[in-house]
């Protein structure tokens, strides 16, 4: 039974949180960014920040600042019936604690919006950075 230690070594792989999608990582392309987060990152983005984590769920996170013009456009591939909210202390993006460029606490007047589509949930949360006419997005997705 030389089948019994892969199938004994899958199970302890699983119940460990290790999946075969992959090890965490940076992602300092632009175009993967915005495949993974499954929102538009417009090319006028700037201090894009993004990571993934492998494990139970995917993860993909990260941060960027755009013009205030540009904000619909990240804002076009939410569904539509996705209603853009005023921050009110619960969201997933501000429950994540991520890198030392993790701050969305100090968006000023923070808005937040999100979707789940069976198997992936996308959450968003933007606000003025303190930096005139910009907006910096904060964006928390996972695969379930």
């Amino acid at each position: 039974m030389k089948l019994a230690p892969v199938i004994i070594g899958t199970i302890v792989a699983l119940v460990a949180g290790c999946t075969p999608q992959g090890e965490d990582r940076e992602v300092t392309d632009p175009a993967e960014a915005q495949g993974l987060a499954r929102i538009t990152i417009p090319q006028s983005a700037t201090e894009l920040r993004c990571q993934t984590q492998a494990g139970i769920d995917r993860l993909t996170y990260g941060r960027f600042d755009v013009p205030a013009a540009d904000l619909p456009a990240v804002l076009d591939r939410m569904p539509r019936d996705r209603q853009v909210t005023p921050y009110d202390g619960d969201s997933r993006v501000t429950d994540h604690k991520g890198e030392s460029w993790w701050h969305p606490e100090l968006l000023q007047r923070p808005q937040v919006v999100d979707w789940v589509v069976p198997g992936f949930s996308v959450n968003l949360m933007f606000g003025e950075s303190g930096q005139t006419g910009t907006i910096t997005v904060y964006f928390y997705n996972f695969e379930l």
